[in-house]
């Protein structure tokens, strides 16, 4: 049985009917909640947080594989009582085939509002708390104040999304657009019309996730800009594949800005992002590995 994560209390029942059946259990971690939860105060009960730990650590050290999608992550796993060899990396993927050579993304900006001119810095996905998207806002009024052709788009639903529109309101900027997600057909063109890609976090939890959505941005070849810091997971991606993206110091919206300009002076097709993404993140290759791994542990 394969258990995917958040959210982690769905995995004591896998683990109570593995344990019944005689089937092995895989737990797949995408986010590591009680970090995330500790970090960003989301939990007012300090009774409950206690509780979400030990779930977590009692469940993760049972399962006879713990999958996760970093190398940072994969010593988490270890550091919350996962013995090293039965924890794996077992990344996000892309359908890399479906963002190459992309139709009709003029038009689709066009559809969308947009001139010809306009410099389109884009965020799709999640509008959390835990993304800290506030440097967007902060971003886009340097960027109104230097009469920047610079166009912010937050695509994407979430619990921060109100406070942020307001947040546009009160400082009265006409360089933000707020869009709800879109349906999974339209990714290409959407992903594929930006000039800068922007992939923000909070930088208390860069190594309890993995922002999913940098492998469809690779995949598209396009330039992201990222908020990190050196020694996390993604700052180590950067330094190891230069060229792949452009990080910023977090928290820090001038910088923010400047790597978004950086972004926009370079080809909008990023020929090193393209054959990073054939190369680790097609579809096919990642989980074919996974399928061997799962035949092979369930041969022992």
């Amino acid at each position: 049985m394969v258990n995917v994560g958040p959210a982690i209390f769905t995995s004591f029942p896998a683990w109570i009917y593995c344990k019944i059946t005689g089937a092995k259990l895989v737990i797949h971690v995408q986010d590591f909640e009680s970090d995330t939860m500790l970090t960003l105060g989301m939990s007012n009960s300090g009774f409950l947080l206690k509780v979400w730990i030990w779930l977590e650590r009692f469940v993760l050290s049972r399962a006879d594989t713990v999958s996760t999608i970093s190398k940072a992550m994969v010593e988490n796993a270890v550091a919350k009582g996962v013995q090293r060899d039965r924890v794996i990396m077992f990344p996000n993927w892309s359908e890399v085939s479906r963002f190459q050579n992309v139709q009709g993304s003029y038009e689709f900006r066009l559809e969308m509002g947009f001139k010809a001119k306009d410099m389109l810095a884009l965020y799709s996905g999640n509008i959390g708390r835990k993304q800290g998207l506030e440097l967007v806002i902060e971003a886009a009024k340097l960027a109104e104040q230097k009469k920047s052709d610079i166009v912010f788009i937050l695509c994407g639903e979430g619990a921060a999304k109100a406070d942020l529109v307001e947040m546009k309101t009160v400082l009265g900027l006409s360089n933000v657009y707020f869009f709800p997600l879109q349906p999974y057909e339209s990714l290409p063109k959407l992903l594929d019309m930006a000039d800068a890609h922007l992939v923000v976090q909070n930088p208390g939890i860069a190594n309890a996730v993995l922002p999913s959505k940098l492998t469809n941005i690779l995949a598209v070849g396009g330039n992201a800009v990222i908020t990190t810091h050196s020694n996390t997971e993604i700052g180590r991606l950067l330094e190891e594949f230069p060229g792949i993206a452009i990080g910023v110091e977090p928290e820090n919206c001038m910088a923010l800005l400047s790597g978004i300009e950086s972004a926009i002076s370079t080809n909008k097709l990023n020929d090193v992002v393209i054959s990073h993404a054939k190369k680790f993140l097609a579809k096919q290759q990642v989980l074919e590995d996974f399928e061997q791994y799962l035949v092979k542990i369930n041969s022992n």
